[in-house]
């Protein structure tokens, strides 16, 4: 994720990387986030889209760009994402070319 942060950051583009602890900022924080950027760029872990207890997860941060038609970018980082809505929400819409 910091490597990301860095390609990008050198090539003039701003990158919040969020890795602040679950609190109510957070949830400002990443809305406000998701509605000023250009493109969502997520790193998809294989719990991706998972709901929480917390105030905000990214159950919420996926729901939220989907909903907004925010144009993003998922980096899949597993075989398969275990949740079964994000497998549902992200099955036709995406698109790529496996890692080699």
């Amino acid at each position: 994720a910091e490597a990301l942060k860095r390609s990008l950051e050198a090539r003039g583009h701003t990158v919040l990387l969020c890795d602040e602890p679950n609190s109510t900022d957070l949830l400002k924080t990443i809305t406000n986030a998701i509605m000023a950027c250009e493109v969502v760029v997520v790193l998809g872990t294989a719990t991706y889209g998972l709901e929480t207890d917390s105030l905000f997860s990214t159950y919420q941060e996926l729901a939220f760009t989907l909903n907004e038609h925010r144009p993003f970018f998922i980096i899949r980082m597993c075989d398969e994402f275990q949740v079964v809505t994000t497998r549902f929400l992200l099955s036709n819409l995406l698109q790529y070319e496996p890692w080699q």
